[in-house]
């Protein structure tokens, strides 16, 4: 950091991107004061060097936005995704471009946290549209959207269409991480008890059939941060089999919230 500004000025593309890159550390290790402060830094920076309405602007403005949101402050969090939206749908990436549906999809996550579940659909919808575009209709993008739709519907007691948008994940999943691995099965097996009450054996059987398929899902070289969103996916799912079953003994829930948020 002392070099790059020494070597390049204090004002110069690659001191930016050294702040950059030192708050997404601190933001890692929850130092979110310290993180917002390099990305406020390094946004001045990339405002300078580069305008306003440049993408390392909305990048920067991306990052922030997570910080927020991480931190609950969900009203600072959407500000920044929608400055950054705004600047990503001019010519500078195009409005059916990768990070717009990113953006898109991280305030998706951001009302579906503060249960605003029409505005959350509404941008996981545009999310998604643009994700089949650029990605195609089976990549893991597409299947996290449908996973975080799925929850929404959940959330709002329509088990049909949630289980209808978890099931298309599953099979997009399916595709893309291959077969032969158990790295989902573990978890999925130390869940199964939840579910395996003389009061709940149906759905028991159910996720006892998701776990042997499960077993062929995801490829090894997938690697455990897959594997994990696999298994919540298919814990998705049974949480929503409790939910049509309408439960109201135990009152547990087998899922958190939406899948985190990207950039």
């Amino acid at each position: 950091m002392v070099i790059d500004t020494k070597v390049f000025g204090a004002d110069s593309k690659d001191v930016a991107t050294t702040l950059t890159n030192i708050g997404t550390v601190y933001r890692e290790q929850g130092e979110f004061g310290r993180a917002l402060e390099h990305y406020d830094r390094a946004l001045v920076i990339d405002t300078k060097v580069f305008g306003a309405d440049s993408k390392d602007v909305a990048t920067t403005l991306t990052k922030i936005g997570i910080v927020y949101q991480q931190q609950g402050e969900f009203g600072r969090a959407l500000e920044h995704y929608d400055r950054a939206l705004v600047i990503m749908t001019k010519e500078v990436c195009g409005a059916d471009s990768k990070d717009v549906a990113t953006t898109l999809h991280n305030m998706g996550t951001v009302y579906q946290e503060q249960g605003e579940f029409g505005r959350a659909l509404e941008h996981y919808d545009r999310a998604l549209v643009i994700d089949t575009k650029v990605f195609g209709a089976d990549s893991k993008d597409v299947a996290t959207t449908l996973t975080n739709m799925g929850s929404v519907y959940k959330k709002q007691g329509e088990f049909g269409r949630a289980l209808e948008h978890y099931d298309r994940a599953l099979v997009i999943f399916t595709k893309v991480f291959g077969a032969d691995s158990a790295h989902a099965s573990r978890g999925l097996l130390s869940q199964l008890s939840l579910v395996s009450s003389p009061d709940h054996g149906d759905i028991a059987r159910q996720v006892e059939a998701l776990i042997s398929l499960d077993l062929r899902l995801i490829d090894r070289q997938a690697g455990p941060f897959h594997a994990s969103e696999h298994t919540r996916l298919v814990l998705l799912w049974a949480d929503v089999l409790l939910g049509e079953q309408q439960r109201t003994s135990s009152g547990f829930s087998l899922a958190a919230g939406p899948l985190s948020g990207q950039g």
